[in-house]
């Protein structure tokens, strides 16, 4: 029993170097200053993590977060897009065990994943908003697996049609088809 309970305790004093590390990384206490809404230092925090180690993904992950954050003050989900695609690019080329070593954080290609389907609708519900041929090109372009392609199509092609058909000349929808040609309208 004394034993054990001597080996535990080597077995304690071992680990605690790794341990406090993982406890006071600078991701972490970035994720409690976001939780807190201290955004100043939770950005200064990411930035320097990134600026040690470009490629590391958690601080990259929690960038996205940062941004995609609709009180802080600093959201911009174009910022957030760019961070959370980094990340996943970043995690695809990680090793098994440097992936294995992140589900402590915990981060894994499903979070990183979950995260940028977000942003994807954040970003999708805005561009409805604006509801014009040209935000719905854009988020076409720079979302491409999106879910709400589909719709950002068909939403795109009700526009544009609706412009020809407010010009009222048939080099209006002449451009439309041509543009378009498989719209449903």
């Amino acid at each position: 029993m004394i034993r054990s309970f001597a080996i535990s305790i080597v077995l304690f004093f071992l680990a605690a170097p790794g341990m406090a590390q993982l406890l006071t990384s600078p991701e972490r206490s970035a994720a409690k200053n976001i939780a807190k809404k201290r955004w100043p230092k939770a950005e200064r925090l990411l930035r320097k993590a990134l600026h040690k180690d470009s490629l590391n993904v958690v601080a990259r992950h929690m960038l996205s977060v940062y941004f995609f954050k609709r009180d802080n003050p600093a959201y911009h989900t174009d910022s957030a897009y760019q961070h959370v695609t980094k990340a996943l690019l970043q995690y695809s080329l990680l090793s098994l065990r440097e992936k294995q070593k992140l589900k402590r954080f915990p981060l894994d290609s499903t979070r990183i994943i979950f995260l940028r389907e977000q942003i994807d609708s954040a970003v999708f519900a805005e561009v409805k908003t604006i509801h014009t041929e040209e935000a719905y090109i854009r988020f076409l372009k720079e979302h491409p697996y999106a879910h709400q392609r589909n719709e950002a199509s068909q939403l795109r092609d009700e526009v544009a049609y609706m412009d020809a058909l407010n010009k009222n000349t048939h080099e209006a929808f002449r451009d439309f088809l041509n543009k378009y040609p498989l719209a449903s309208n």
